[in-house]
């Protein structure tokens, strides 16, 4: 794989607001018109029974202490094709990845927080309503993942 530099849509530095599911549900229309021009990427993350499951349209991951958590495959998750992707470059890279639940109280401590999906591939969250996730910018893991990803996409690219 060659090394690539981080496009400048990959650098946005979203903030996420963290809603309850039946009020994610209720503003859901509103959020996903209101959530770009507020500098905001994502505007729900789902919780059931105090885990964290997945975005509005994207699958979450954090870091912590260098190992890139994600809740498991199941009924209550989207099937996230770059998430697959992810978990797969990141384990062929050295970093190990662990898929089990996540708590609603881990975001206040991760290190990082990227949400994942087909449109938007990795992106960095920096703020979760007032709280500021990490140092406010995008993490040393996401930047080392993003490479390998944008270089595993120019390959395939290159044929």
């Amino acid at each position: 794989m060659r090394s690539g530099t981080p496009g400048r849509d990959s650098l946005r530095e979203p903030q996420l607001l963290l809603h309850q599911p039946d009020e994610m549900r209720r503003r859901q229309a509103q959020s996903l018109e209101l959530s770009f021009p507020r500098g905001v990427l994502d505007e729900a993350i789902l919780i059931r029974d105090q885990m964290m499951t997945e975005g509005s349209a994207s699958n979450i991951m954090i870091v912590k202490n260098g190992t890139v958590i994600t809740p498991p495959k199941s009924a209550l998750i989207l099937p996230g094709i770059t998430r697959d992707l992810v978990i797969e470059l990141a384990q062929a890279n050295g970093f190990e990845v662990d898929e089990r639940d996540i708590k609603e109280s881990e975001l206040e401590t991760a290190d990082e927080i990227w949400l994942t999906s087909s449109t938007r591939e990795i992106a960095p969250v920096v703020k979760i309503n007032s709280h500021v996730v990490g140092k406010g910018a995008a993490g040393p893991v996401w930047r080392k993942i993003i490479t390998i990803y944008k270089a595993y996409k120019q390959e395939l690219r290159n044929g």
